[in-house]
């Protein structure tokens, strides 16, 4: 079995952050 990487965890937790950004100037603009 194949460890996960810190990276992936690191992109997955900097897309979900994006994601948030998004949907807030969304709700706001």
């Amino acid at each position: 079995m194949k460890r996960i990487p810190i990276i992936d965890i690191r992109s997955f937790i900097l897309l979900l952050i994006l994601v948030l950004i998004v949907s807030f100037v969304r709700l706001y603009s």
